[in-house]
């Protein structure tokens, strides 16, 4: 796999960094792994690093699936921030369907966003801003 993820402030937080090819297999596997290792439910942010993807296989049926992984963890622990960071080139476009698909099924309070920097992602994180619920339209 061509991933690693790093665990932060005492559980709150984990950064995923990925690179090389990536499938949505890959990243369904590691965000299950994710909430099965946070028991206790202390996670309150996650960092997905696309930033050394070269590139990215996922179909509209595994960013759905990531996103029910969401729902399902949003029962037991709301109020989750999803940063999301890589080019559009790279992205093309995934980012944003999960972000809409997420507005509209979650809606339990994770919220996500895009960035091009880590610092950007990371200054939005710290920011502490209330997830908000969006209604889908």
């Amino acid at each position: 796999m061509s991933h690693e993820v790093n665990i932060e402030n005492q559980g709150a937080g984990v950064v995923v960094s990925l690179y090389g090819v990536i499938t949505g297999r890959e990243l369904t596997s590691i965000n299950e792994h994710i909430y099965e290792a946070d028991p206790n439910k202390k996670l309150r942010y996650q960092v997905w690093d696309f930033s050394d993807v070269e590139i990215l296989e996922m179909k509209t049926e595994d960013i759905e699936k990531l996103v029910l992984q969401d729902m399902e963890e949003a029962i037991s622990n709301s109020n989750q921030h999803i940063a999301i960071i890589g080019s559009s080139r790279t992205l093309r476009g995934v980012d944003n369907l999960y972000h809409y698909i997420s507005d509209c099924w979650v809606k339990t309070g994770f919220q996500s966003k895009s960035f091009n920097n880590m610092d950007d992602a990371r200054s939005w994180i710290a920011s502490d801003q209330p997830v908000e619920i969006k209604k889908c339209s």
